[in-house]
């Protein structure tokens, strides 16, 4: 566990969860919400729980269009400082949501932020690289923003994150038109040889760096040579110049064209043998993704930064290549909806939940979320002090349902866990239904070679485990309401255009393991 990782604070996590609760609607009990739901009676997690029922976001929508309009007071009092709006990545679906941010709100965990990345680089020195380019500049007031975007804005702003510590330093973390971003962070990480971290959002970013890196080294190693990036390649003038002002030793160059030559295997060590640490969060179900991730990155220590969403933030890493996050205390009032009972109305505190039992956590916020569903599901695996600790399992409501079937994302995984034992190897892959005029079946994209592969037999195995995971999905086959599903092998060199092309990749996205819009392209 890293050492920033108080114990005393986790022993009183109790205390400090509900304390933050108290300070919430005291600050709050004269704002609209506030005084529709009692806020100024709340003595206790029980009267808040009995007062302020669990939501989603349609209870918020009409407050928040209001608050856009410049309406005050309504679901936080002024003194907060609305900074603006927030997107969501719209992973379960629905689309991107517009969530209010607070000054009070982002100063709770902006410097918790990938602290350990921070902690690790100021030990090691050098340089670091982040895999995303943040599409705005410090200063600017934007809107629209992923939260990751904003962080690194304020970070830069409020004087917690200097820039140059990055290679090329503002002009090439951030720029408005981030265009073909890995080409420019494939550029910078050429370039610079002394590279000792390299942080994204999720370590699934990595493995789609290295991906690309492996597939482009020779497109951009003589953009390099030649001091010329390619027409094709969609960037902003700004970047391109930032580029190509980087200083390359011949030495260096003839350094990446020997190690290239010797394939990719255990690549990231030989390019930056001074490389200490990959930061980005770590998902329990996305084990292949990360064994794959280790053929390029054997040897370089993992570590799951954070937990967090537009919304929140509510855990960091326990400890290098682990997938335990352990709650943070204080930064919101957290509780947990048990995903085995029947009622959804009740909830445990964090010093309640029981080892081994599925949860849905609820969140209360600085930016006027109360008793918000953030619809993920996290398996409680031990405690630090008070403070419980667990793995993320993903989008609890996450499912394909073409005939009522409801196979939900984890059934999904559990069935490519058999196909792959059953069926042919694979690294990657993403469900989607497939539904026109002439399909109505599930797909399944794979990452693997179409060499020597009977698309048609691979149906019937995906068929079968699907049956296994899925009883209500059996019965509803064998009633001849659902065609058998569709296996379709992508090119690995090709899997993250592949999706990419289905537009299931969009800018700093969470893994993915099901398209709920299905393929638009297939085939």
């Amino acid at each position: 566990m890293p050492d920033r990782i108080d114990i005393s604070v986790m022993n009183d996590a109790a205390g400090i969860n509900n304390r933050t609760l108290l300070q919430l609607v005291s600050d709050n009990a004269e704002t609209e919400f506030g005084r529709k739901h009692s806020f100024s009676e709340i003595k206790s997690p029980d009267d808040y729980r009995r007062l302020v029922p669990i939501n989603d976001y349609s209870a918020f929508e009409e407050y928040i269009d209001r608050m856009k309009k410049g309406e005050k007071n309504l679901l936080v009092s002024d003194k907060y400082d609305l900074l603006l709006f927030g997107c969501t990545s719209g992973t379960s679906g629905n689309g991107g949501k517009r969530i209010p941010v607070t000054r009070e709100h982002l100063q709770r965990f902006i410097k918790r932020f990938d602290a350990y990345a921070d902690e690790v680089y100021h030990s090691a020195g050098g340089k670091r690289v982040h895999e995303q380019i943040f599409r705005t500049h410090p200063g600017d007031n934007d809107d629209k923003l992923l939260i990751s975007e904003l962080i690194y804005k304020y970070k830069v702003e409020w004087n917690i994150l200097d820039p140059d510590e990055y290679v090329g330093g503002s002009k090439i973390l951030f720029d408005k038109h981030a265009g073909d971003g890995f080409f420019a962070k494939a550029y910078t990480m050429l370039a610079e040889e002394n590279v000792t971290v390299i942080q994204a959002i999720y370590q699934y970013d990595h493995l789609r760096f290295f991906t690309y890196l492996e597939k482009n080294i020779d497109v951009v190693l003589d953009a390099i040579i030649n001091k010329k990036i390619p027409d094709e390649i969609d960037l902003s003038e700004e970047v391109k110049n930032a580029l190509l002002s980087l200083p390359v030793s011949e030495k260096r160059i003839n350094d990446i064209i020997r190690e290239k030559e010797k394939g990719f295997d255990g690549i990231a060590l030989r390019l930056w043998p001074n490389l200490k640490l990959l930061s980005g969060i770590m998902n329990y179900n996305h084990e292949s993704e990360d064994n794959l991730l280790m053929r390029y990155a054997r040897g370089v220590p993992r570590y799951s930064g954070f937990y967090s969403s537009t919304e929140c933030y509510i855990a960091e890493g326990v400890e290098e290549n682990g997938f335990d996050h352990v709650m943070i205390p204080g930064i919101q009032f957290l509780e947990f909806i048990p995903c085995d009972s029947e009622s959804e109305d009740e909830t445990c505190l964090p010093e309640e939940v029981e080892i081994g039992r599925i949860y849905e956590p609820v969140i209360s916020t600085f930016s006027g979320l109360y008793r918000y569903r953030i619809g993920d599901a996290v398996k409680i695996t031990g405690r630090i002090g008070k403070s419980p600790v667990f793995i993320i399992l993903g989008r609890r409501s996450l499912e394909i349902s073409i005939a009522g079937e409801k196979t939900s994302i984890s059934q999904l995984e559990d069935a490519a866990a058999l196909f792959r034992k059953k069926g042919v190897d694979f690294s990657l892959f993403c469900f989607g239904p497939g539904v026109d005029n002439m399909y109505a079946g599930y797909r399944m994209a794979i990452s693997c070679s179409k060499e020597g592969v009977d698309e048609k037999k691979l149906s019937e195995i995906l068929d079968n485990c699907l049956k296994k995971v899925n009883t209500t999905y059996k019965s509803i086959r064998e009633m001849n309401f659902l065609d058998p599903p569709d296996v379709y092998c992508v090119d690995p060199a090709e899997y993250f255009s592949f999706l990419q092309e289905n537009n299931i990749l969009k800018g700093n996205v969470k893994p993915a393991h099901i398209s709920v819009q299905g393929f638009e392209k297939w085939r």
